[in-house]
């Protein structure tokens, strides 16, 4: 009988299980470290980013450089060594980069949004942004404007430019400036009290007119052409920047539920579209302002409103219409979408800022406004005291009316200017926070 020998084990034919396990181990051992390697703040994803930021950056340097020794060797003629930011500009693509008076410039890119300082040396360093800590909505801070003329002429102010006869030259004045609103980059909206001045607008020439014209008055009086601050009326972003979830929807719903709720009369009124939230009116209820046109929300001999029009807070296509023909008749009806909307000023609806914006004398926010009846369309400018409300000056019948108000300039504070802290600013009898040029 043949005997059959036990066959060994080769390893040459398989693998064991200890190597098995061994292998799996090994594997994700590696597999951590390849994880590790793209996840984490030490991953290679970052440093790839890092490193091209840092590239970036350093060619933004570049780009500064070379403007700035361009606009020495132009200057090598003149006594003095020092550059100005004019002067930097000429040699930089606005289009790309700005340059800003600040002792020392800052240079700033558009689309990187990053910002350098250039010293007295020519040194250019990364800007890193002023601590805001300690500065709360509502302090009191020393801004004082600087301007080429402190009035400004009852010239621009006349019938021709504002609708009205009554207005009268107005002038700088001492005003106080709060915080109204601090953002995430560390730039500060200041915004003053009232104005003790006011300013009139009257029928289509106000309404077309009205929104520029505050912010000229504001531009001309109260900006620091020293340090580039450039001041502007406060207007309906500001609101609508600093209003709460409760007083957005309230706003919101008492600007949509109007036509909803309006009972239409025979002959003024054609009809309404309470999902596109218009009304429609026959041609002896269809006056608008010229400007009107050209807004979203106004609809000419057309049932359409306009959506790619310009809006409500914009300058008049950034120039002013003059003279007599400052509306026309839509021969056809107008169709109108009701833009209007109040709210009190109370903390539910804007917070910390309701303080700020309420007043008990009723001043202008530059922003236009229509709202629809069931009898016609009345043209506005929006206003502020104890709510947001409005200042009527054209209505759609023909008719017009003379309205007043003061103004609130509104200036921004870069983030690169230094502001010293008071523990009294909060108060308006207390010392203000200071502004370091």
């Amino acid at each position: 009988m043949k005997k059959f020998k036990k066959k060994e084990l080769n390893s040459s034919n398989g693998i064991t299980l200890i190597a098995l396990v061994i292998t799996i181990i090994v594997l994700l051992i590696l597999a951590g470290i390849s994880i590790s390697m793209l996840s984490g703040n030490n991953s290679i994803l970052i440093k790839a980013e890092n490193a091209k930021t840092q590239t970036d950056i350093a060619q933004e340097k570049e780009i500064i450089a070379l403007a700035y020794n361009s606009a020495l060797v132009k200057k090598s003629n003149s006594n003095s060594s020092s550059i100005t930011d004019n002067e930097l500009n000429d040699e930089l693509d606005n289009s790309e980069a700005i340059a800003k008076k600040n002792n020392p410039i800052i240079v700033t890119f558009i689309n990187s949004k990053r910002k350098y300082i250039i010293n007295n040396d020519g040194e250019i360093k990364e800007f890193e942004p002023e601590d805001r800590t300690g500065i709360n909505v509502g302090d009191y801070v020393n801004y004082t404007p600087k301007t080429e003329n402190t009035t400004y002429s009852k010239n621009n102010l006349d019938e021709v430019h504002t609708g009205s006869t009554n207005n009268k030259s107005l002038s700088q004045q001492n005003l106080k400036w709060r915080v109204l609103t601090i953002h995430e980059d560390g730039t500060i909206d200041l915004i003053a009290n009232p104005t003790n001045s006011q300013v009139y607008f009257k029928g289509a020439t106000g309404y077309n007119n009205g929104v520029y014209i505050m912010h000229e008055i504001c531009k001309n009086l109260y900006s620091n052409i020293d340090h580039c601050i450039e001041a502007r009326s406060v207007s309906l972003e500001d609101f609508e920047y600093n209003i709460t979830d409760i007083g957005k929807e309230t706003g919101n719903a008492s600007a949509n539920n109007r036509v909803a709720n309006l009972t239409l009369k025979s002959g003024s009124t054609v009809s309404k579209d309470i999902e596109k939230n218009t009304v429609t009116y026959a041609p002896e209820k269809s006056y608008y302002p010229n400007l009107y046109a050209s807004e979203n929300g106004a609809g000419i001999n057309n049932s359409t409103v306009k959506t790619d029009g310009i809006v409500v807070t914009e300058k008049a296509s950034l120039d002013l219409t003059t003279g007599i023909n400052s509306y026309k008749q839509a021969n056809i009806g107008l169709t109108s979408k009701q833009t209007a909307f109040g709210l009190e000023l109370n903390e539910t609806n804007f917070g910390d800022s309701a303080n700020i914006f309420k007043n008990a004398y009723k001043y202008w926010v530059a922003a236009r406004r229509t709202h629809v009846s069931s009898y016609e369309v009345t043209f506005s400018l929006y206003a502020a005291n104890t709510s947001l409300t409005n200042s009527n000056v054209f209505f759609s019948r023909n008719d017009e009316l003379d309205s007043s108000g003061y103004l609130r300039p509104v200036v921004q504070i870069g983030n690169d200017i230094k502001i010293t802290i008071s523990d009294t600013a909060s108060n308006s009898s207390g010392t203000p926070h200071i502004i370091n040029w």
